[in-house]
């Protein structure tokens, strides 16, 4: 199941205030933190986010997937990889470097020789490459060989920088985490974790309280996984579009609903089931797109694949005349609502022979 992107929508708080709203990466009480926040107010962000505040009620399950999509996108343009442990459950791993040798550029070259070659040609060019390393002089090696130990120096001091930054960067995603709890949300936070809430904060660990949030926050309020899961399902199977929704904001809509139960560890549609299920959705307004698209599958045309894809075409049916290009770039050469199929058939007669 790929992650889904889209814009961020305006979500009213009521009254409740974030944990951190107005001072993100902020660190109060220990030393740790106190130094914490000199680091982070040296950072300069090179985007500034626009994610709504993590609400608390019986709708936490629909807060949480939106908040943990757009989480992602600026965690990914700010950190990288490391919120991938929101998927994993581990912080990603960094390998310490491999010092290399001369024989190691020997085997990595021979490596690289395509297996697709016959084995006589395959043994031709090893022989060729064990013939070019032999007539090398030992200075010539030897001068390799200095080479790649500085390379390993280098590879080490660029693997610490890199360590030591992503201490930073962890720091920094714990507090902009709490930020951008509410007050009730953080509440059961801290309730969930109990005694543990104390370490989690003085080590400022960002994975530990993103499992507590969504521990808590990705349940339809019971408690019961098979009970949650059932809502779920519900909740999903029901799903529709509102009479005066957008066609996009339907979308997004059901991209939430799709999330909440991936973070509830179900299993969901594919591609292609999302595809149908949009379009079955949408309401009585797309009723002669839905029939087309539909009719012109069943003629040996294109049906979307993916869920963007059923949308775009869905979009284009509402805007375009003649043709509609998906994503996948193929092309629909085929008629209108309104039009009789024999038109149609007579159009890709015409095309067919013009190839």
């Amino acid at each position: 199941m790929s992650t889904y992107r889209q814009k961020n929508y305006n979500n009213k708080n009521g009254g409740s205030k974030g944990a951190g709203e107005n001072q993100q990466y902020k660190s109060q009480g220990t030393t740790t933190q106190q130094t914490t926040a000199t680091t982070s107010s040296s950072h300069q962000s090179t985007k500034k986010h626009n994610i709504s505040i993590l609400r608390y009620d019986n709708k936490a399950y629909s807060y949480f997937a939106k908040f943990e999509k757009d989480l992602e996108e600026h965690v990914g343009y700010e950190f990288g990889d490391l919120f991938e442990f929101a998927k994993t459950g581990t912080y990603p791993y960094q390998p310490v470097p491999v010092p290399r040798t001369v024989q190691t550029l020997i085997e990595e070259e021979k490596d690289a020789v395509p297996s697709t070659l016959s084995v006589a040609e395959r043994a031709r060019a090893l022989r060729a490459i064990d013939q070019r390393w032999d007539g090398m002089s030992q200075e010539q090696k030897d001068i390799m060989a200095e080479g790649l130990k500085e390379e390993f120096k280098a590879k080490l001091r660029a693997h610490s920088s890199d360590e030591v930054k992503r201490r930073q960067d962890k720091i920094k995603l714990f507090w902009l985490i709490k930020s951008l709890l509410s007050k009730e949300s953080l509440d059961v936070v801290m309730q969930h974790l109990l005694e543990k809430w104390t370490i989690v904060e003085t080590e400022q660990d960002p994975l530990e309280l993103w499992m507590a949030v969504k521990s808590t926050h990705t349940t339809y309020s019971s408690g019961l996984k098979e009970v949650d899961e059932s809502r779920a399902r519900t909740a999903y199977s029901m799903l529709k579009q509102h009479t005066m929704e957008t066609i996009t904001a339907f979308k997004d809509r059901m991209e939430v609903y799709v999330r909440s139960m991936e973070s509830l560890g179900m299993s969901v549609p594919s591609e292609g089931q999302l595809a149908a299920d949009f379009t079955a959705k949408l309401n009585d307004t797309y009723d002669s797109k839905r029939n087309f698209l539909f009719n012109n599958a069943k003629l040996g045309g294109s049906y979307p694949k993916t869920l963007f894809e059923a949308y775009k075409i869905m979009t284009e049916l509402c805007n375009e005349s003649r043709t509609i290009n998906v994503a996948s770039s193929s092309v629909f050469n085929v008629t209108k609502p309104g039009q009789s199929n024999k038109h149609n058939q007579n159009h890709n007669a015409k095309t067919a022979i013009k190839t």
